[in-house]
Order: structure tokens, then sequence, then C-alpha cells
């Protein structure tokens, strides 16, 4: 009527019709697609879908925003895209009804034939009374088994919708409640696959959604190493270079040294030390703070691995040169020159060239070292 007023359209043989050939080519079905999709209330879920060619389901329309586009509809000459948009939201929401009931109305004849099952033998007398119980309490565990499994198929649905916290909590209710049943009746009614499918999937969604990738290298990343106290995370580079990370992802320090890739990276395990070891044919020792302590070279080749022994006292690499190495490894000052004294004891004895005062350097040390062993034995 609001179109016939303003003397756009005129009405012939029961239909509108552009009142004349100007009006028809600046209104046409391009301008009056744009108006309707102006006034759809479905409109982001109608461009979404005709988006996806027509397949993606979350996007149709269910229960109570169907029934408004319905009466929104009513009387409108839409497109023929919008009545199958309508016409497929409406199946689609007959479908989901019908599950449910098909759900309801199997929890209905499970009940049914737990009923029989237990009616036979009600009123015998008082020594069956268990039995009734016992009936009573299978009763109830499988109703609560299919509503588990109602729950996980609702978990599915929000998945489907894009809604992944949701989807975990209705996830997780159907496994609380799957707990609660005797374990035997999980596997006889098929109770626990879909459960743990549901669980499954909506972890691996929002564990996906919540990842952090950390990039700072500028080469491949061949090995990682946490700190025991989860509190530091290390990278080994082809860029030559260590990195690290706090635990939320930020870079802390970049260790530079290496001379080519670094192969392995390996906390010690009290967390002081961090050993990486690399292709230029050295392993290097760091304090946790990123600081180089120790350059150890020995090896003819390529370093591939490194690892400490569980007292943290020996290194363990292992070479492209086709050898293993076991490094005595200490990074306390008393301790390196005490063991240093020990090694060089016979040679200050004994050497003619060491001076007076080289001599006694390490007098005091080998008398404490002289206490540690005599103290072991």
């Amino acid at each position: 009527m609001e179109l016939r007023l303003t003397g756009l359209v005129v009405k012939r043989d029961g239909q509108l019709q552009i009142y004349n050939r100007i009006y028809q080519s600046v209104f046409d079905l391009a301008w009056v697609e744009k108006q309707l999709a102006n006034l759809r209330p479905y409109g982001e879920n109608f461009d979404a879908w005709k988006e996806s060619n027509y397949q993606d389901e979350s996007r149709l329309l269910r229960g109570q925003a169907l029934l408004d586009a319905q009466s929104w509809a009513d009387g409108k000459s839409l497109s023929d895209l919008d009545y199958h948009f309508l016409n497929s939201s409406q199946e689609l929401d007959k479908r989901t009804i019908q599950t449910e009931l098909d759900a309801q109305k199997q929890a209905n004849q499970i009940l049914a034939k737990a009923r029989k099952r237990a009616s036979w033998i009600t009123g015998i007398s008082l020594s069956l009374l268990v039995v009734s119980i016992v009936a009573t309490i299978i009763v109830f565990e499988e109703r609560k088994a299919v509503e588990a499994r109602l729950k996980a198929t609702s978990s599915k649905e929000q998945l489907v919708s894009g809604n992944k916290f949701t989807a975990l909590i209705e996830a997780l209710r159907a496994g609380q409640q799957l707990k609660q049943l005797n374990r035997l009746l999980w596997q006889k009614d098929d109770s626990q696959e879909p459960v743990l499918t549901a669980l499954g999937q909506t972890l691996y969604e929002v564990r996906e959604h919540n990842t952090l990738t950390l990039s700072s290298h500028q080469e491949p990343v061949y090995s990682v190493s946490w700190s025991p106290d989860g509190q530091t995370l290390a990278t080994g580079s082809a860029d030559n270079t260590v990195k690290l990370w706090n635990k939320q992802g930020k870079l802390l320090q970049t260790l530079n040294g290496h001379q080519n890739e670094v192969r392995s990276v390996s906390w010690s395990p009290d967390g002081q030390t961090l050993a990486t070891g690399s292709w230029d044919n050295t392993v290097k020792l760091w304090n946790k703070q990123g600081k180089l302590l120790q350059t150890l070279s020995g090896h003819q080749n390529y370093v591939w691995s490194v690892s400490w022994s569980l007292d943290g006292q020996t290194l363990a690499t292992g070479s492209a040169d086709n050898t293993v190495k076991l490094w005595k490894v200490d990074t306390d000052l008393d301790v390196l020159i005490r063991q240093g004294c020990y090694w060089v004891s016979d040679y200050l004895k004994n050497n003619r060239d060491v001076t007076e005062e080289d001599r006694h350097i390490c007098a005091k040390d080998l008398k404490l070292t002289e206490a540690e062993i005599k103290r072991k034995n």
C-alpha cells in the first residue's frame, strides 16, 4: 500500500507492477535485494549461509528466531533464496525436535523395560525388596545415562554453532554425570563413547583457540626445554641463537655465542644452568639469567644432543664425530678451584720451573680436598 501511495507501483491483474520504465530501471531487483537485506531480521545469518554455498546449517534459524522470521515474512513477497533459507531452517528445526523426541522416546522405552523387568517381583516378599531397590537404581542410572548422552549431543551442536566454551561446559556436565554411574552400565549401553568424543572434540577446539605461538627465531627451531620450575622455556634454532621465554610467551633474552646451528638445549635438574649443543662443535653452559659460564670444546664434529644426569653433576653430549663425551660440570667457584688444585697438585710439587708462590697457591684447597676424600672413605 505504501508503494502504491508513492506512485512507484500500480496494481494490475492482482499484482504490483512498476509504474513506468524509468522507475523500473532505478528500482530494479538489485535495489529490492538491498532494501530486503536492510529489513531482514535474519540478515547476518542469511549472508553467512549464502557465503557457505548454502551448506553451513549452523547459520539456519531455530526455535524463537525462526518463529520471529516467519512472522516477519508473512504477507511479504520475498526472493526465492529467502524462502529457501526459511524452508531449510524449518526443516532443520523439525529434525532437531525429532532428535530430541527420539531421545526422549528411547528414555521412556528404557524406563518401561526396566519397570516391566522389576514389576513381576513387586510385593512377593520382604526378601525381594532388595531386588526392587536394585531395579529402581538401574532405572535411575539408565535414565541418567540417557541424559548424559543428550548433553553430549547438545555439546556437539554448540560446537558446530561456534560456542566453544558453552560446548565444553555441556560436555563437562555429561562427563561428571557419567562418572556418577556404574561403569558396567557405561559399557553396556554405549554411553561412554559419545561423552568421551564430545569432551575430546571440545577440548581440542578450546586448546587450539588458546595456543600461543612464539615468533622470533629467523630459522627453524630444533630443540626446546622447560626449566624444572616451569617458568622459563629455552629454544635452540638454526639461526645460531638460543632464546629464553616466560610461560606467557614473552621473550626474555636472546643468547648469542654459537657460530653455527643450535641443535640441542637442556636445563640442569636444579634449573640453574642451561646446556646448549651446536654444529660449531661446542657445548656452552649459561646461567638462568643468560650469562655465558663456560664453553666445552672437545668434539671434532657437530654436537647433536646434550643431556644432564639426574644429580646435575655430569653432562652427556653426542656428536657427529661418533663419540659421546661425559663432562663433570660444576659452576661453583670454590668447587672448581678445589678440583683444579687436585689435578695440578703433583705438577706443583715436582716441576722445578714452578715459582715458590705458585707452589703454595693451592695449599689451603688441597687440605680441604684431602679432608673430603678421607671423609668419603
